[in-house]
């Protein structure tokens, strides 16, 4: 018996090589189909595009090879952005690259997932690829790479462990599971949101073939459910542990979004986010599409279309088997919008479209489908292809329509103008100083942006706070002898911050107003009750004219 397994085992190998050698040409062909389709059509994001708060945080942690986020218990949060840092360092425009990469990874891991539960239906798997990457219609944080490649390397990661999921249940291989696991336990780590979808998992192997259309199909479905949702168990329960019992990792979720499980509430939010999703399809505003780009997004598409073979007639499935497909696609994105649904803060599409967008995109390429079902049989092709084409055209005008919002209320060229201005009238500072900002313009929202952003700046030996901004992560206390800068316990060890102490004769303090810096020789009025100990404030004794860091290439 022993020698009998173990000759089936070496017989197995050959026909996973010879399944490799069949499908490995079509899968790159898709993969760069989709690589095209991003471009065309998310190409026109820029890295620029800036939300205020998080994007100098994530470049100055990557920077310094940290990747956790300790406030919102995402011990892995920067970990599949760090890259960005080595394609431009001290530079965005890696993360715009690095943005773009997981999206186009990721339609083709839906390419790839759809292959698995429809092996012949290649125009599915290309049409659903394609709208999980073109159709997020309302979501801002989409076209936001420095502050959300977060999200779109934990919707890749979370697709590759469903793809391995899939493919170990498929082949029998244990090692595949435990692959999958593994990109599992990076995705939720990264971020929790992810659970909803990794649960959800399950659902492919009872959407895949019938047990018995290939050898040992059928095995061991109920064992490696039973496995996987051990697995996503355990994960939940280290994602939800720190929200009961420790307020400090649960700041960013229980302080900020907050958490509300009523029914009749929850199930409002979940259908609003299906309604941001699919309701601009019903919408649809003809000006948007009247741009160039568009028409270059079209044209890739259809390119695309003959490369992958999508554009052909050829036999499609049923139109039960494709409802079923619709109804797992609706489900897949309900999963990707549940665990975002249990917050109120949540009151739009933002954010929120990265995990559910695979799912609405297997929805969208089975209904056209269906639709073409109901046409005679010789035109079925042509208006598919119609069809999709038109909501490459719509995704596409909707993406530039935000690139256009985004270049009117992007933080970037008020942030940089403030930093330029700064470091023209104070070129270096000597180590150990303190500068603090008095921001009338509200540039900087809240002030560890404004710190990290100095950090970069002028380098790790100084440290900056704005006055009147939101203090997260790090709290500023005047006494008489000084002034103490004391991060939250939370982000010390993570971080590597220490309290730092300042005498008055290491602070220097500059005022932003009306978009125009300058440097306070005297202690500002608004603060009286410090003047006598502020006798000693001598700014200009902080500041030097030592070479800059490497990082303040930032502002080049």
């Amino acid at each position: 018996m022993q020698k009998k397994k173990r000759s089936n085992a070496m017989h197995t190998r050959p026909q996973d090589l010879a399944r490799v050698k069949r499908t490995f040409p079509s899968a790159l062909i898709a993969l760069a189909s989709c690589a095209a389709i991003t471009i065309a059509a998310l190409g026109y994001a820029r890295w620029a595009n800036f939300g205020g708060v998080d994007e100098w945080l994530c470049l100055s942690l990557c920077s310094r090879g940290i990747v956790d986020m300790p406030h919102s218990n995402r011990p892995l949060n920067l970990l599949l952005s760090a890259p960005a840092v080595l394609l431009t360092p001290n530079r965005f425009e890696g993360f715009l690259y690095l943005h773009l990469a997981y999206l186009a990874l990721a339609g083709w891991l839906v390419w790839l997932l759809v292959r698995r539960l429809e092996p012949q239906a290649r125009a599915l798997a290309f049409l659903a690829a394609t709208f999980a990457i073109v159709w997020a219609p309302l979501d801002m944080s989409r076209l936001a790479p420095a502050g959300h490649s977060m999200n779109s390397s934990a919707t890749f990661a979370t697709l590759a462990a469903l793809v391995l999921f899939l493919e170990s249940w498929q082949r029998r291989r244990p090692l595949l599971l435990l692959a999958a696991l593994a990109t599992a336990f990076l995705a939720a780590r990264s971020y929790e949101a992810t659970l909803g979808l990794l649960a959800a998992a399950p659902f492919l192997l009872a959407a895949a073939p019938k047990p018995g259309t290939e050898p040992g199909r059928g095995t061991g479905r109920w064992l490696w459910t039973v496995i996987w949702e051990t697995g996503v168990v355990l994960l939940a329960l280290v994602a939800v542990y720190p929200l009961l019992h420790d307020k400090n990792r649960s700041f960013y979720q229980g302080g900020f979004l907050g958490f509300d499980a009523t029914p009749a509430r929850y199930l409002a939010r979940l259908a609003r986010q299906y309604w941001f999703h699919l309701g601009p399809l019903l919408d649809a505003n003809p000006a948007l599409v009247l741009h160039g780009g568009v028409a270059v997004a079209v044209l890739v598409f259809l390119v695309a279309a003959l490369a992958t073979g999508s554009a052909r007639s050829e036999p499609t499935p049923g139109r039960r088997r494709l409802a079923a497909l619709a109804l797992l696609g609706l489900a897949a994105a309900g999963s990707g919008y549940a665990i975002l649904a249990f917050s109120p803060g949540v009151v739009d599409a933002s954010r929120a479209q990265f995990l559910s967008s695979p799912g609405i995109g297997l929805v969208l390429a089975a209904a056209l489908l269906l639709i073409a079902s109901l046409l005679p049989s010789r035109v079925r092709g042509p208006a598919v292809i119609v069809l999709a084409a038109v909501i490459v055209a719509l995704g596409t005008g909707r993406t530039l329509a935000m690139q256009r919002e985004w270049d009117r209320v992007s933080y970037y060229d008020r942030q940089r103008n403030c930093l330029t201005a700064m470091v023209n009238e104070v070129p270096a500072l000597r180590p150990g100083t303190l500068l603090l900002l008095i921001d009338e313009d509200h540039t900087w929202p809240k002030s560890f942006t404004f710190r990290h952003a100095a950090r970069l700046v002028y380098g790790d030996s100084v440290t900056a706070h704005v006055i009147g901004a939101q203090s997260l992560f790090y709290d500023l206390t005047a006494e008489p002898t000084g002034m103490r800068v004391t991060p939250w316990p939370v982000v010390q060890g993570p971080w590597h911050e220490k309290t730092t102490e300042h005498g008055y004769d290491q602070v220097i303090v500059l005022r932003l107003a009306q978009g125009s810096l300058s440097l306070l020789k005297g202690w500002p009025d608004s603060n009286p009750t410090l003047a006598a100990a502020m006798a000693r404030y001598a700014p200009l004794n902080t500041i030097t004219n030592s070479p800059p860091p490497a990082s303040r290439r930032v502002l080049d």
